[in-house]
């Protein structure tokens, strides 16, 4: 349903962002916890009969995640806990709180999210057994209510029907053409290249997002010298003739581009990490340099000698 305020174009847009807050973290925490008894098969109460699941066990879970997840708040408490809650410790203690750890738990209950198919109650007994399947509609109901959730909070993050949470591009190039693009590359580092750059690129956690461009740089340098027959500086040359029809005024734009490409590389810690190189501290600005790099090399492949033929 759509309210009052959307209805009549009065509503406040919400603000994109990759940026997760402790209340948008306690969101996401709400909906695992209402899933908590659709995994509670791993994790199963049995009050001594181990053949029955009689409800979820949380020590046995917050035992288990100890080791699966261990940067989810509060297991040093044994317990999963909400960061708004906690909101003063965490300020004064931030390196105690992993927020992107709430994905680890959001792909854990989706691996392993299972319909309750029944709940049986015995004669004289408070015990209630949970029964288990595996339609596959407990999955898509928790997936449904996290993408939901990322789409209400303005959270720019997706879980895909194979269980990951990826980020989303709004001003990305990234889309389906681009695969297949890559997919016509003969040479396989350079193909393998590409596809660890875009694996990673999609990933949410920054570690992986900064390890995205130095693939693409990696990428970069090795078609810089794709035409084995040449020297590096004579392969760039030829790249750049293709692409540019030999026009020289788009001679001129695409030697600049490579030139300029090559100097971020070495001027900024992408490749090189010595000391004197400078630090990329925002997320959008290794979006940027990302997109540009790819974009260079996703036009430069359809121009290569072997995609031509």
């Amino acid at each position: 349903m759509s309210y009052y305020t959307e209805r009549h174009k009065m509503r406040t847009p919400i603000h994109k962002t990759y940026k997760i807050n402790l209340m948008e973290y306690d969101v996401l925490l709400n909906i695992c916890e209402k899933y908590y008894e659709n995994i509670a098969w791993r994790f199963p109460y049995n009050n001594g009969n181990l053949g029955l699941c009689l409800g979820l066990d949380s020590e046995k879970m917050v035992r288990y995640f100890w080791y699966e997840i261990p940067d989810l708040y509060g297991l040093d408490s044994h317990t999963i806990a909400y960061a708004m809650e906690n909101c003063f410790y965490i300020q004064d203690n931030p390196e105690k709180f992993q927020v992107f750890a709430i994905f680890d738990l959001i792909e854990f209950i989706y691996d392993n999210c299972k319909d309750i198919c029944a709940k049986i109650r015995y004669d004289f007994s408070t015990n209630v057994e949970i029964l288990f399947n595996h339609t596959g509609q407990a999955k898509n109901n928790f997936r449904e209510d996290i993408n939901r959730s990322f789409e209400n909070t303005g959270l720019l993050y997706t879980l895909t029907e194979d269980g990951r949470v990826e980020r989303i591009f709004d001003d990305g190039i990234l889309d389906n053409t681009v695969l297949d693009t890559i997919s016509i590359v003969k040479e396989d580092g350079l193909k393998q290249l590409l596809n660890d750059a875009i694996s990673k690129h999609s990933s949410p956690h920054p570690e992986d997002i900064r390890d995205s461009v130095e693939k693409i740089w990696d990428a970069l340098e090795r078609l810089k010298s794709y035409y084995v027959s040449l020297d590096k500086k004579a392969s760039v040359a030829k790249i750049i003739k293709d692409i540019s029809g030999e026009r020289e005024e788009l001679s001129v734009v695409f030697e600049a581009e490579f030139k300029a490409l090559t100097d971020i590389g070495n001027n900024f810690r992408i490749r090189h990490h010595e000391t004197n190189r400078n630090d990329i501290t925002d997320i959008n600005h290794y979006d940027y340099f990302f997109n540009r790099c790819m974009s260079l090399i996703l036009l430069s492949i359809k121009y290569l000698d072997e995609v031509k033929k």
